[in-house]
């Protein structure tokens, strides 16, 4: 089930990456939230990813 979401995950992440607004950002920053309270996703091994894509869109 964790293969599941991750890969998901990555698919939101490179889909977000490609079309950003800032609602987008802000639902996808919940959506992190979310799964890391979950312990669905590994909070070290996305953000620099997540980290990046915020900083893209407020340039």
């Amino acid at each position: 089930m964790q293969n599941d979401w991750s890969d998901g995950y990555k698919y939101l992440i490179i889909h977000m990456y490609l079309d950003i607004t800032w609602i987008r950002i802000l639902i996808f920053e919940f959506i992190s939230k979310f799964l890391k309270k979950l312990k669905l996703i590994y909070p070290k091994k996305y953000n620099l990813l997540i980290t990046n894509i915020i900083h893209t869109a407020w340039k």
